[in-house]
Order: structure tokens, then sequence, then C-alpha cells
């Protein structure tokens, strides 16, 4: 049995005429007869009942030909799939970031990711920075999005290709009763000789620490922290700390999407090709 004698099958049940069944197949009748005969011959049984006046289903035929139907369904899906599989990409791709990026850019990239390649297995962790880039560079992540202060083009490895995919101006962050956070605008001198800042992300060798212990800080200390403005939507903080603008000159924070020059992970480059098709190669943060 084979899926060219179930069509055949089931256009002559269709049409119960074999010069029309073999019309519609664009295949010979004699061919139509012979596909049918050995369909019988491999179930055991007569399909159909022929006379020089009609043909029509036999009791078995009939009961097969639900089961014969079912099965080119079955087949038309398999080639659905084949063809949707084709065009596809599978696969899986480990990608480093740093806390505090999911709310700002990473949900809006990788759910358009997503939708478009359902079958991807992405695998995701959050570290600080000086992490994700040393798990990049030993293989143990596929691409990274991570920090670097400063305008233009940043220094990487020359093992890694990298695109600017964002760019935020500073705050500084303090709790809401903070002597400081009546202003509506501060310089970086103001805030750095007039408090005690536990997290400055403005200079361009910064050590990141965890994020939510600074926070919890900040809160409960009259302490401040510089850090990028995209941590105004960073959790519940909002509510309980003040994010005052930094009126500077001084640098941005710069978030890259980096990768190994050498790596050929399909999944990786259909990423990069949507970054740079979504316009987030070059993407500078309305101020």
């Amino acid at each position: 049995m084979n899926i060219q004698q179930l069509k055949c099958f089931v256009e002559v049940a269709k049409t119960l005429n074999f010069t029309q069944a073999s019309k519609n197949l664009y295949i010979s009748q004699t061919a139509v007869t012979n596909h049918i005969k050995h369909l019988e011959d491999s179930l055991g049984f007569l399909l159909f009942e022929r006379t020089r006046q009609k043909v029509s289903l036999t009791d078995k035929g009939k009961i097969f030909l639900q089961s014969a139907k079912k099965m080119m369904d079955i087949d038309l899906e398999c080639y659905q799939l084949v063809d949707f599989l084709n065009h596809q990409k599978t696969g899986k791709l480990r990608i480093g970031y740093l806390r505090g990026l999911e709310e700002c850019l990473l949900i809006r990239i990788f759910e358009q990711f997503y939708q478009k390649y359902e079958f991807v297995e992405l695998e995701f962790h959050r570290h600080s920075r000086q992490t994700v880039e040393m798990m990049l560079k030993k293989y143990q992540l596929d691409c990274i999005f991570t920090s670097r202060v400063g305008y233009g083009d940043q220094t990487f490895s020359d093992e890694c290709d990298h695109l600017l995919v964002a760019d935020y101006p500073f705050v500084a962050v303090m709790r809401k009763n903070h002597f400081l956070s009546h202003k509506k605008t501060l310089s970086y001198f103001e805030v750095k000789n007039q408090s005690n800042v536990v997290m400055d992300t403005s200079e361009p060798h910064f050590m990141s620490g965890d994020l939510d212990v600074v926070l919890m800080q900040l809160l409960f200390h009259d302490d401040t922290a510089i850090l990028a403005d995209f941590i105004k939507g960073y959790g519940s903080y909002q509510q309980y700390l003040s994010f005052v603008p930094l009126d500077t000159s001084r640098q941005t924070f710069q978030i890259y999407f980096v990768w190994r020059k050498n790596d050929q992970n399909e999944v990786l480059h259909a990423l990069i090709d949507q970054l740079k098709e979504g316009g987030y190669s070059n993407v500078i943060k309305d101020r």
C-alpha cells in the first residue's frame, strides 16, 4: 500500500468512474486501474464492484474509504510540516544579558523573534557585565547584551562583532525623601560631591554589582546611584525611589549586542538580521 494507490482509490470512490478519476489525477486510466488492483491485492479484498454499466464501492470499500481519507490528510499534513520546517529556523540560542534589560529592551526583541521562530529554543542567562562577557569568551554563551559607556564604536575582542542596539542617558537614583530628590536636574559632580554613590554606571570601567541589592540599599539609606534611565521601568521601585536626570554632557549608557565572528549558528544570524532590519542597530533612545 502506498499513497499513490490511496489517492487513486479515493478519487475513484468520489467519481465512481475510472476515466474521470484518471483525468482528475492527470494519469492514464491504465495506471489508475493498476493502482487499484495492487491495493486490493495488498488488502486481500475488493474495493469496487465493476460492471459494464457502473462502478460502486463494496461494503468493505466503504469502510476502508474513511481510513484512506484520514491517511491522505495525514500525508498532506506531513508534507506541509516538511515544507514549513524547510523554511523555519530550528536550534538553540544561549543569550546572556544584564539585569534590568528585560522590560526595557529584551521582551520586545524576543517576543517578535519568537513569533517568527517558534521552534527555536532560547536559553537566557542574567549576570553582571563582567560575567556575561567572560561566558561569551569561553563559548558558554552564543551572544550577549552588554554595556559600554561613551559615544561611537566601542572596543571589543577582535574575535567578536557587535551592534549598538540602545543608548540611554543617566539618572541619579535615591529614595523619595532624599535631600537631592526635589531637584529637577542634577549635575554629575553635585551627586558625587554631596552624597555617597554606591554604584556609578557612568564610569567606563564600572563594576556592575547586584542591581536589586543596590536599589534596596537606596530605599533605606541616604545613598545615591548613577544609573541608566531604563531603570525607571524596572520592577516596582519607581513608587519608592526618585529618578533625577543628570544635566551633564557626560557619556551615555550604551547597550551592545555582541557575538563571536566565527559562530555559524543559523539562529544567531536570524536574530542579527532581525536586529538590523528592525532598526535596533544604532538605535538611540529618545531623550
